[in-house]
């Protein structure tokens, strides 16, 4: 996952149409809006919608 400047390793817990379910390896602030990158170089943008600790629940914007 990466915002602006920032480029944070995650795995995907869970999966879902709308969004994912991300466990990042640090609990750190993200910001509102970040881009997914997939190891095939796949970009989705998405809006984070809470964050609990180091798990983090996005949802696609597009």
């Amino acid at each position: 996952m990466s915002a602006g400047s920032l480029a944070v390793d995650c795995a995907v817990s869970n999966e879902a149409k709308g969004g994912l379910k991300l466990i990042t390896e640090i609990g750190i602030s993200l910001p509102e809006e970040a881009v997914i990158e997939y190891p095939d170089g796949t970009q989705r943008r998405c809006r984070i919608r809470w964050q609990r600790l180091n798990e983090v629940g996005v949802s696609f914007l597009d």
